[in-house]
């Protein structure tokens, strides 16, 4: 079965790529396709691209295996296949909602989308945190013996990436993966505030069934929030280790928490907006890591957040 995809951008000279048996190629208009996306910059790669407010837009094709695979994570629908699953992981990647229509066979008219066409304003870190991986393939088009240099990263890290993720024992760890579901709807808010809220319930999340097999119910509700933040901070080396000083520094997310949850609004502006930027980043930090990645420091996560621990500023209890 061939579906239409919508949103999906390729990298850079990447005509198609096969992500557990969903082969994915490019339309035969991609490079308009591709310029009239959202664009926040404008740019030269492949193409030239303007900065355009854009919308959804028919790029791809994905032709689909028979029988298809069933889906591993947490979908309400038990009969969901493995292509909602590969689309999840496309729109995190990609920071653009990746989504496919009914069999392109069927109608020629086009759907009623109702997801946001525009790019995520967060996910940079796990983005970047699949490398360039670069190819040669022959250039059938052309008479001569010319060779196309094209990125394959994407298609290469995605299947590591999945099937990472749809071994038994992650599954079983990471409760069939609901943490990538709350993941996608963090990077999709539009304000630091929202964001900073559904990072913080993804932290929550995690720190829950890390240690349900031996804590109670209870007994996380009414763990101390510094010691959840320090408990994942060291799991997924943020930080190899955390000093009592450096768990002192943390009261200062979590009153940026419990000033959000109770008055809507940071403690003060400046110093906390960036401390509430700085954890969201971590939050992506620590998705990359459960993903089997190398994360990405471009935004200088890491460096950040030591200089978080060092500052008198990052102190206060709420």
């Amino acid at each position: 079965m061939r579906r239409r995809v919508y949103n999906l951008e390729f990298r850079r000279k990447c005509r198609e790529m096969t992500l557990f048996g969903y082969r994915f190629y490019r339309v035969d208009e991609y490079e308009d396709r591709l310029r009239a996306l959202q664009h926040l910059t404008s740019s030269v790669g492949e193409y030239q691209i303007r900065a355009h407010t854009g919308g959804h837009a028919h790029t791809a094709y994905v032709d689909c295996p028979a029988p298809e695979p069933a889906a591993v994570l947490a979908w309400n629908n038990k009969d969901v296949s493995a292509l909602a699953d590969i689309l999840l992981l496309l729109s995190l990647f990609t920071t653009r909602c990746v989504l496919v229509d009914a069999d392109d066979d069927a109608t020629n008219n086009t759907p009623l989308i109702i997801a946001d066409p525009r790019v995520s304003p967060w996910g940079g870190v796990l983005a970047t945190s699949i490398p360039y991986e670069p190819s040669r393939l022959e250039d059938e088009a052309n008479d001569h013996t010319l060779y196309r240099i094209y990125d394959r990263g994407l298609e290469i890290h995605l299947n590591e990436v999945y099937r990472h993720i749809r071994d038994q024992n992650w599954l079983d760890l990471y409760r069939r993966g609901y943490f990538l579901l709350l993941f996608q709807w963090a990077i999709q808010q539009r304000t630091v505030n929202a964001a900073f809220i559904h990072c913080w319930t993804i932290w929550e999340h995690l720190f829950a069934i890390l240690n349900d097999n031996w804590m109670s119910k209870n007994h996380i509700r009414k763990c101390p929030a510094v010691e959840k933040i320090a408990f994942m901070i060291v799991k997924y080396a943020v930080k190899e280790r955390l000093s009592e000083k450096d768990k002192s520094r943390l009261h200062a997310l979590a009153n940026i928490r419990n000033r959000l949850i109770h008055y809507g609004a940071f403690p003060e502006e400046g110093i906390h907006s960036s401390n509430a930027v700085m954890f969201i980043r971590m939050t992506e930090f620590i998705v990359a890591r459960i993903l089997g990645l190398q994360p990405s420091n471009i935004f200088g996560t890491v460096e950040k957040f030591e200089e978080f621990l060092d500052s008198r500023l990052a102190g206060g209890r709420s």
